[in-house]
């Protein structure tokens, strides 16, 4: 989006993992005058991750990251006690904090195309448009449900 049109000031994604599924965010700070045209962009970049997938040198990369970060952060003493208070409270063994590392070292390609599928469905989609207080509401037309929506 920043390279081809030019339309946002920055683009990023987040992530929450809880005992329960979390989310994953997609984000874009944009012009004003291109909410319009950024969202179904987005959704179609979205998409086309889904239905390509990713290459193997991108999981060897982010298994590396994600194990080299939790295994850094269980270094730290309030790591440890966070880690064990939570699986205490939610029916871990007590130890099975340790086993996060070595679970993150076996994801392959086809768990993170599961998951991918199941967690970025359009159908589960929820988006929300932040804009200046002077910018008409009828100027703003992303409440569109995707393609494939079905309501529950």
């Amino acid at each position: 989006l920043q390279d081809q049109r030019g339309f946002v000031q920055g683009v990023g994604a987040a992530s929450f993992e809880g005992v329960d599924a979390g989310y994953l965010a997609a984000y874009a700070v944009v012009r004003s005058d291109a909410i319009d045209a950024v969202v179904p962009i987005m959704r179609a970049e979205i998409a086309r991750l889904v239905e390509a997938g990713v290459t193997d040198d991108e999981i060897a990369r982010a298994r590396r990251i994600l194990v080299g970060t939790r295994a850094l952060a269980l270094e730290r003493r309030g790591a440890v006690a966070h880690a064990l208070a939570l699986h205490g409270a939610f029916g871990g063994t007590g130890r099975s904090y340790r086993r996060a590392v070595d679970e993150l070292a076996k994801v392959t390609k086809v768990d993170v195309m599961r998951a991918a599928k199941r967690i970025m469905d359009p159908r589960r989609e929820v988006l929300a448009v932040v804009r200046p207080r002077d910018t008409p509401r009828q100027a703003v037309g992303v409440a569109e449900r995707p393609s494939g929506y079905t309501p529950r």
